[in-house]
């Protein structure tokens, strides 16, 4: 393959409907894993309008965006970065295509999407997450120097079973403990706990960017373990739906319990709570992210049912 067949180009919007076809047809394989996460699509149908989506949101543009083309005029591989405020940039989303899989068409235009990182001056480079279950994609940036910076801290999504699709008992101890649901006069209790259980800083308008103003936000699937008058406990569980109103699937956003209130298996019975509440109205799947070093919640979720289903890498690479 001479230099002149391998051309690499910036993006432009006058690119968009072939970009599109490129990402349709590389993401094909992809798209037939299994929804694990209702909240995300990794690899979403590249519609007319998603292209502007991205440009809006900085995962897309002419200045970090670059393409392949062959000596047919087809885009044949995409790499999009940003450069972000600080020394580390961004890799967004990336593709090739199936038959150009193996050839220097990838690693030519990651190098670009690098290059260009290098000149705004950034040292380093993150991915967006990438899934455990696209070995293709894993093996390719593993093997162009990319790399696990913390193991124990990846984020790891967890699947309910099908058999953990059941009622079950809400088991609460003895002495003043009871559940309630959301009411928006607790939004101070839950921004208490979910920043003293999550070293957090979500601020109110956080929370109403985030999830009070989205229409997943469901009250009754938001539950709070009340000890006497007061909150000790969370947890939060929301519907992700499609455009024409079916259900895509149910996923956790949180479970925490103020650690002088730990021991007392008070998690539980706000899981079970919630998982009642998704399972009582068919919600399929039911999902929830978590960290390996979380021994004690994932104990917890393998109790009620809930199993590995993959980890979402964000690799670094040193520039």
């Amino acid at each position: 393959m001479n230099e002149t067949i391998l051309k690499i180009l910036n993006y432009h919007p006058d690119m968009d409907k072939r970009l599109a076809e490129l990402l349709n047809v590389g993401w094909a394989k992809l798209r037939e894993l299994p929804l694990l996460h209702a909240a995300r699509d990794n690899w979403p149908i590249v519609t007319d309008e998603l292209p502007a989506q991205w440009r809006e949101s900085g995962r897309l543009s002419e200045a970090g965006t670059f393409v392949a083309e062959d000596d047919e005029g087809s885009l044949v591989a995409v790499f999009s970065a940003s450069a972000d405020a600080g020394e580390q940039g961004t890799l967004h989303f990336f593709c090739v295509i199936p038959d150009y899989a193996g050839s220097e068409y990838g690693p030519r235009t990651l190098t670009a999407a690098e290059d260009y990182l290098r000149e705004c001056g950034m040292n380093a480079v993150v991915t967006e997450q990438i899934d455990s279950r696209s070995q293709e994609r894993n093996d390719f940036l593993r093997e162009h120097g990319y790399y696990d910076p913390e193991p124990d801290n990846q984020s790891m999504t967890m699947l309910l079973r099908p058999e953990g699709y059941r009622l079950r008992e809400v088991v609460l101890p003895d002495g003043g403990y009871r559940l309630v649901t959301w009411r928006d006069e607790y939004l101070r209790d839950w921004l208490r706990i979910r920043n003293a259980v999550f070293d957090g800083e979500v601020t109110e308008q956080g929370f109403l960017d985030g999830f009070r103003r989205r229409e997943c936000f469901d009250p009754d699937a938001w539950f709070f373990m009340r000890h006497n008058d007061e909150f000790v406990g969370i947890t939060n569980a929301v519907v992700r739906r499609e455009p024409d109103g079916s259900v895509r699937g149910g996923y956790f956003t949180g479970v925490g319990v103020l650690p002088e209130y730990r021991g007392r298996k008070l998690g539980e019975a706000l899981v079970t709570a919630a998982l009642n509440y998704l399972v009582e109205r068919g919600i399929r799947p039911i999902a929830l992210n978590t960290e390996p070093f979380r021994k004690a919640a994932i104990g917890l979720y393998e109790k009620l049912e809930f199993e590995f289903a993959s980890f979402n890498y964000r690799y670094r690479k040193e520039l």
